[in-house]
């Protein structure tokens, strides 16, 4: 009764995956969401997480985690490789890393204090993402309670899901050198300030006055002295003109800037199907 029970949930999750991938155009975060609902509902596992390695693969950060009894979604944690040399070794060399009791593993008992006993992760299953033949981030697939065994299908589900992810991290990435490629930027000069503009007339004014003043015999003193004090006329209603926008311009900033910084709450599970 239970073998029928069991290839039935295979097929399911199998065609739930099938599903999700045929969804070509969802967004990857999107994407990294479902699949980790779908990991653990197909595993009845508590958490199902997509972590990949940064700072020069010194780093597993968590960039989708998936809480099944809580129902929410959440990112950001992170594990230093420096603190657990052997989990790094062991995830860096095997195709699936499955632990039936991780405190009592060698390769996960360096995490026992740091992530998984607090938060009561019995066993867990580690499915690398495997790039141009390294590991570029790993899937984790988390059980809390008692320690579990990891079923052959449980194992060919993880590696599954191992693959569509990566697949799908590598299609998005030639989407967007494609549509980077593509794109055609017109850079328009941004344009000239009002005053910057009055600023620069002042200035030939004050060129021109300097002309004026140096002609010498090549204009009369009459004619000279009229053309000077046109420009001085000029050149007066200018400044005043520069006066007005300056303390029109701080007249109308806001006393307060409203800073947004705050983070904004996370999408409620329901958001994300």
């Amino acid at each position: 009764m239970s073998l029928p029970n069991a290839a039935s949930a295979a097929e399911t999750a199998r065609t739930a995956l099938a599903r999700l991938g045929d969804q070509v155009d969802l967004p990857l975060p999107e994407f990294f969401r479902r699949i980790c609902e779908i990991a653990t509902e197909s595993l009845r596992i508590e958490r199902a997480g997509i972590w990949l390695f940064v700072n020069g693969d010194k780093v597993l950060r968590c960039v989708s985690l998936y809480e099944r009894s809580k129902r929410k979604h959440s990112k950001g944690s992170c594990l230093s490789l420096a603190e657990c040399p052997s989990f790094l070794r062991s995830i860096s060399t095997a195709a699936l890393m499955p632990c039936a009791s991780v405190r009592n593993d060698p390769r996960t008992v360096e995490l026992a204090g740091v992530y998984l006993g607090p938060l009561g992760i019995a066993s867990a299953l580690y499915a690398p993402l495997q790039r141009n033949e390294r590991a570029t981030g790993m899937f984790f697939f988390e059980h809390v309670g008692s320690p579990r065994d990891w079923t052959d299908s449980d194992r060919s589900f993880a590696l599954e899901v191992a693959e569509l992810v990566v697949e799908r991290m590598q299609s998005a990435e030639g989407a967007l050198k494609t549509s980077s490629a593509r794109t055609h930027f017109v850079i328009v000069p941004p344009a000239i300030p009002p005053t910057l503009k009055r600023a620069d007339d002042l200035k030939n004014l004050l060129i021109e006055i300097e002309v004026l003043a140096r002609a010498g015999k090549k204009l009369a003193s009459g004619e000279r002295f009229l053309r000077i004090a046109e420009a001085a006329a000029r050149g007066a209603a200018l400044l005043r003109s520069l006066f007005e926008a300056e303390t029109a311009e701080h007249e109308t900033l806001p006393s307060s800037v409203d800073d947004d910084t705050d983070e904004h709450p996370a999408l409620p599970a329901s958001a994300t199907r």
